[in-house]
């Protein structure tokens, strides 16, 4: 068959094998979890909540979990929940523990299992003995730790997604679970190792109150921390205690998604110095979800996947992938007794200027040949080049979202504690670690910066930053492009300082804290997708924006000052002038048709570092497609689609 010829994507890789690397350095797209919560009878006692209605801690763990179900199923629909209480009279199976029932078994979520949930939900509210009388507390002392990590294990395993994270949410209001019988300690740690073991991660979530204060360090502290975890390892311990149903429903939510590996590879200190390192992405823009396409069955539609595959010109069956070679179009081909005459039929064919070249003589690369020119023959993982010190990394050299690495101890055992020692000296001696590598596969080599950041906590012990490096791309002199900055007119002294008065006022003193301010665009359009699902009406006078100006907070605040403030800037000359606008010439539009570039040709030219090869239209195309941003340069259409495709793996 003839060679593939294509100078967009000659260098492109379109095998399963890009689908098995994706699943292996990034993980899947699912994500389980299971609610355990606590049933005890302390667990079971009204309280009073922040608006003075009366009720439980374990209606409160249930209300939350119904609120994080509902969002669920709108932004994570192939997402898996479950409910599980325990320090209960009664248990669900044989094959569970004495004293833990499954309210919910671990499934994919759907709109029956959310009604029901809310069901039991209503009927709470309506009458909160009704919680009690459906799971009677158990009466004496409570089930032990160990054996509800071991009901955990069976439903996980059991029922829980085959691929992607898998999370536990450990709700309790019982610091001493055991009444300080340390020898139940030793089988907690062990299936709690075994849930990491099957990457299982168990998050906490503690709920304490001024009448029943909660002291994790009695049992939780020392059950928690990892066997193999030395006393300055890098990881959390004492996660933090929540007052009341909107904390408890706030640091869910803060969990609820995922903190999915972006990547999982080695670190190299030194010649046969190797640690496990996981690499976490801290900032990534929350959008819609893509629209699928689907496909009418009859009586119901189903989803359509999209595959792309090669056919043989001649043939006109689908080519093997092994036989498929790449190179770059040089012009029409030739026999190599110099054919190729200039008319077709009698007609006369228009040809551009190109390079004619014998078919026989041109150059073409097999797949792993392709591959090995774009990873230099390395493969994943990270090589330390050396030190430096910490103010020589420049503000300008910043130029891409940087990635949070932190310990994998499953990959290489001693690597928390070689990661914790490395990460103390740096951060001590104010240094930063070179390093060079590959983070995917496929991937090019680059240069990062390693940037030590250390654990920071607040007055209660509950950690507010977590200990780590941050992996920094160092741009290469390609990367790099000069600014123009022209000088402009400033302003006087006396009307910054009327600016500054009025500034100074609305200032938030605590600072910005993101997770107060979701995205009014995706809340609205995520709460009226939900109201749709569930059959529910939905009034847009009671959407509440939190990013929205207080006005009249503002007018208090300062109102004064941002008149005295408009009537200096009235009076600065500076304010009265006017720049003259620069006229540029507009480039004329193609006229040319476009055509629309399916996901897997734009994940194959990613992969392969030529997305800048495709057209602007073309780019602008894919992104309307995903709801993304059509604004900017190519360069900023291509980072766009790139984030895109690094969320949706």
């Amino acid at each position: 068959m003839a060679p593939r010829e294509d100078f967009q994507g000659w260098n492109v890789i379109d095998d399963e094998e890009d689908e098995e690397l994706q699943q292996r350095f990034y993980g899947g797209t699912k994500d389980t979890v299971l609610f355990c919560i606590d049933a005890s009878e302390s667990m079971q006692e009204p309280h009073e909540d922040e608006d003075g209605v009366s009720k439980s801690h374990l209606q409160a763990a249930l209300e939350a979990a119904l609120l994080i179900a509902k969002r669920k199923i709108i932004s994570g629909p192939s997402d898996h929940i479950g409910i599980m209480l325990f320090n209960t009279e009664d248990k669900s199976s044989d094959d569970m523990k004495a004293h833990t029932y499954v309210l919910q078994a671990i499934a994919p979520l759907s709109v029956q299992s959310i009604k029901e949930l809310s069901n039991t939900v209503q009927d709470a509210l309506e009458d909160p003995a009704t919680l009690r009388s459906s799971f009677p507390p158990r009466a004496g002392d409570n089930v032990p730790i160990g054996d509800v990590f071991s009901s955990c294990n069976f439903l996980m395993r059991e029922k829980g997604a085959k691929t992607g994270t898998k999370r536990i949410f450990l709700i309790t209001d019982e610091d001493d679970p055991h009444s300080g019988n340390n020898a139940l300690l030793e089988p907690t740690a062990t299936n709690l190792g075994d849930l990491r073991q099957l990457g299982i991660e168990v998050l906490p979530f503690f709920i304490g109150g001024d009448d029943r204060p909660f002291n994790p360090s009695k049992f939780w502290a020392t059950a928690l921390a990892r066997k193999d975890a030395p006393e300055n390892a890098a990881v959390p311990t004492i996660p933090d205690v929540v007052s009341g149903f909107q904390d408890l429903l706030d640091k869910l939510q803060v969990r609820e998604s995922a903190k999915r590996a972006l990547f999982s590879i080695p670190l190299h200190l030194g010649k046969g110095f190797t640690i496990g390192v996981k690499g976490y992405g801290l900032v990534t823009q929350q959008r819609k979800a893509a629209n699928k396409r689907m496909g009418n069955r009859g009586e119901n539609y189903e989803d359509l996947v999209a595959r792309t595959e090669y056919y043989d010109e001649e043939l006109m069956i689908p080519a093997k992938k092994d036989t498929i070679v790449y190179g770059m179009s040089l012009g029409p081909s030739v026999s190599s007794s110099g054919g190729g005459g200039g008319e077709e039929g009698g007609e006369e064919v228009k040809r551009k200027p190109t390079r004619v070249t014998d078919i026989k003589h041109r150059v073409y690369f097999t797949k792993e040949e392709v591959k090995q020119f774009r990873t230099l023959g390395m493969e994943p993982g990270l090589k330390l080049l050396g030190f430096k010190d910490r103010s020589e990394l420049r503000f300008e050299d910043n130029v891409k979202h940087s990635v949070f690495i932190y310990p994998n101890e499953d990959a290489f055992n001693g690597s928390t504690r070689t990661f914790a020692a490395l990460l103390d000296v740096l951060a001590r001696k104010e240094k930063i670690g070179l390093v060079v590598g590959i983070t995917r596969s496929n991937g090019s080599p680059a240069f990062y910066a390693m940037l030590p950041q250390e654990e920071v906590l607040d007055s209660a012990g509950a950690q507010t930053v977590p200990p780590g490096f941050h992996l920094i791309y160092i741009p290469f002199a390609d990367d790099i492009r000069s600014a123009t900055v022209e000088s402009s007119h400033a302003a006087a002294d006396e009307t910054k300082d009327a600016a500054r008065a009025w500034i100074n006022k609305l200032s938030v003193k605590a600072g910005y804290d993101p997770k107060k301010f979701p995205n009014p665009a995706l809340k609205l359009y995520y709460e009226q997708l939900q109201a749709v699902a569930f059959d529910e009406p939905y009034n847009f006078d009671e959407f509440d924006d939190p990013s929205a100006p207080p006005y009249p907070v503002i007018h208090d605040r300062a109102g004064d000052l941002l008149v005295q403030w408009k009537q200096v800037l009235e009076d600065d000359p500076a304010s009265q002038l006017v720049i003259a606008k620069t006229t540029g010439t507009k480039r004329k539009a193609a006229t040319a048709n476009v055509e629309d570039i399916g996901d897997a040709e734009i994940r194959s030219r990613a992969d392969a570092g030529t997305l800048e090869k495709l057209k602007v239209d073309q780019l602008k195309a894919f992104c309307r497609s995903k709801g993304l941003g059509v604004s900017g340069k190519k360069a900023d259409l291509t980072e766009r689609i790139q984030d895109w495709l690094d969320e949706h793996p």
